[in-house]
């Protein structure tokens, strides 16, 4: 993404910008497009001040880990008199509904990790964020990676349409997974175990020897 000083150099040639027009902004898109996309969950641990295009690119991954400290997370483009156009204003909509996300943007708010958690927007906030999304990593490795992907396709597409849509999508995200050799691997497992432990290997679960089909 590019930096303020970047920025104002792009802004001073006005033909220039004019002719690129949208360029500017697709190349950022597409990328993030491409992280939303990945078969795999994406975790940021945000240790420092995260906004603007940083901000943008934290809202493009699946699981969000702010961290304790003097930090700020948001969108202040408004304040430098643009607007997040790196995605910003539609997935921070998507994230926290337009009525709170316009307050954000409009007012080009940056908030310390404790405000953004209670907004919304990063899922957790610790002492040491880092160690905490490799935590994360190493439970979603263990898990199968067919219902991983699958389900992080329905979510995200699913919101994109409206709910019948999105419900066609869920229920052929479903039966690929209940096609799956992991799937089935998974719940044979599952019912193996005595009742008494089968709510302890759901918190805690056992990992098969998962192939990823």
């Amino acid at each position: 993404h590019y930096s303020v000083e970047e920025l104002v150099s792009l802004a001073s040639d006005r033909e220039g910008m004019r002719a690129m027009g949208t360029a500017l902004t697709a190349g950022y898109h597409a990328m993030l497009l491409r992280l939303r996309n990945l078969a795999k969950p994406v975790i940021v641990a945000m240790n420092g001040d995260t906004m603007g295009g940083g901000f943008e690119l934290s809202l493009s991954c699946d699981i969000r880990i702010g961290q304790r400290g003097d930090h700020r997370f948001g969108l202040p483009e408004v304040k430098l008199g643009i607007l997040p156009g790196g995605s910003g204003t539609q997935r921070l909509s998507r994230l926290i509904g337009a009525g709170k996300a316009v307050e954000f943007i409009l007012r080009g708010r940056v908030v310390p990790p404790e405000e953004a958690l209670t907004l919304g927007l990063v899922h957790e906030v610790v002492d040491d964020a880092l160690v905490r999304a490799r935590e994360l990593a190493v439970e979603l490795a263990a898990l199968p990676p067919v219902a991983l992907a699958r389900a992080k396709h329905a979510v995200y597409t699913g919101s994109d349409t409206h709910l019948s849509t999105g419900l066609d999508i869920e229920g052929s995200a479903f039966l690929e997974t209940m096609l799956s050799d992991d799937g089935l691997l998974a719940m044979k497992t599952y019912i193996g175990l005595p009742y008494e432990q089968r709510r302890a290997w759901l918190e805690r679960p056992t990992k098969p020897q998962y192939k990823g089909k």
